[in-house]
């Protein structure tokens, strides 16, 4: 879907990450994590077009016109819009159906409404985005970007402002979103809590040091010493003794 090769990213004389090589393929749900300014959020605008590289090479989704890409590729920003005072069920159609069009269509409608049946959002639908909690509208957002239909999601931070039952459905309704469809789907998502990507990812990219310093198994790469690497800092980790999964918490020292 994406290959990346020898990238290197940055802002005007700031280096923010070099020697980049991955690609994204379908039957994935990847993770990208590190601490905070690693360049998680650069590398996935890289990644969905929104930011040239430096140096190093992008094929796949990412090189297509405006047009073609959105066909095949959906983006979630970290920072949203300022919620406005148009109904949730619009503002989600608005991602669900190709620009400039007179009418929407019977698919772009029926996408829509399984993407706020899919975020737990029915019964918002007349409701107005800015009368939304910040968690409520995250959802309708994540809804907007499923609703665009496109095989490959780059989600930045989905969870963020979410509880953790409504932030534990989305990633379980994103693996099965995959799954259902598994040579087609595949999804790529900036996460900060580790311990969901232990549970539901299958692949964690983690930056650090302005390198991609790991790329491989969850279970592998959050139990190496290159975790605390990146984040800079002691980390406890245990197995979950039902799920057999790692459980990651700081130290607080």
């Amino acid at each position: 879907m994406i290959e990346a090769t020898g990238l290197a990213l940055g802002y005007r004389n700031s280096k923010v990450l070099s020697g980049v090589d991955l690609s994204i393929r379908a039957g994935s749900l990847g993770a990208l994590i590190g601490a905070n300014g690693s360049g998680k959020s650069t590398l996935l605008r890289c990644l969905a077009g929104l930011h040239a590289p430096s140096a190093g090479s992008l094929r796949g989704a990412a090189t297509l016109p405006g047009r073609e890409r959105r066909k095949v590729l959906a983006y979630l920003p970290q920072r949203l819009p300022e919620a406005a005072a148009i109904r949730v069920r619009d503002w989600v159609l608005l991602g669900a159906d190709g620009p400039r069009r007179w009418r929407v269509s019977a698919a772009a409608c029926q996408r829509a409404d399984d993407a706020l049946t899919a975020m737990g959002l029915n019964g918002f639908e007349r409701r107005l985005c800015n009368e939304l909690s910040g968690g409520e509208f995250r959802r309708a957002a994540v809804a907007a970007t499923l609703a665009q239909g496109a095989p490959l999601l780059l989600l930045d931070e989905p969870c963020s402002g979410l509880d953790l039952p409504h932030a534990s459905a989305l990633m379980r309704r994103l693996r099965r979103w995959i799954d259902d469809e598994p040579q087609q789907r595949g999804a790529l998502l900036v996460l900060h809590d580790l311990n969901a990507v232990a549970q539901w990812c299958d692949r964690a990219l983690l930056l650090g040091d302005g390198l991609l310093l790991a790329d491989g198994d969850p279970q592998e790469v959050l139990a190496s010493d290159t975790l605390e690497r990146a984040y800079k800092g002691r980390l406890q980790r245990f197995r979950h003794p039902q799920a057999d999964h790692l459980v990651i918490l700081g130290t607080g020292a």
